[in-house]
C-alpha cells in the first residue's frame, strides 16, 4: 500500500487532535516496489511527496535495503536524493 498525501494529512491531522498533539512519524519499507520491479512507479510515488511535510506535523522516512537501493541506476539514484530533504545512508 502506498500512502498518499491525503494520508499523511488525515494521520498528522488525528495525532495532533490526540494526546499532546506531537503529530506523526511515517516510516515506509520501499523494498515493495523492488520487489514487484516497478522501479518508474517508484520514482513517480516519491516525486508525488513533498521535501518537507512543512504544512503539517509529519515526518517521512522512506527505507530502502542496500541491495534494493544498488538496482537502480545512478540517475535514478540520484532523482531520489535531490528529492529527500535529509538523507542518511547506514551501511556495514
Amino acid at each position: 500500500m502506498t500512502l498518499d498525501l491525503s494520508t499523511f494529512e488525515m494521520l498528522a491531522k488525528r495525532a495532533e487532535s490526540e494526546k499532546g498533539g506531537g503529530g506523526c512519524t511515517v516510516i515506509s519499507d520501499m523494498g515493495s516496489f523492488s520487489f514487484l520491479r516497478k522501479e518508474k512507479e517508484l520514482l513517480d510515488y516519491e516525486r508525488s511527496l513533498p521535501l518537507k511535510f512543512s504544512s503539517m506535523k509529519c515526518k517521512g522516512f522512506c527505507c530502502y535495503h542496500q541491495a534494493d537501493f544498488n538496482r537502480l541506476s545512478e540517475d535514478q539514484k540520484e532523482q531520489l536524493f535531490e528529492h529527500h530533504y535529509k538523507n542518511l545512508i547506514i551501511s556495514k
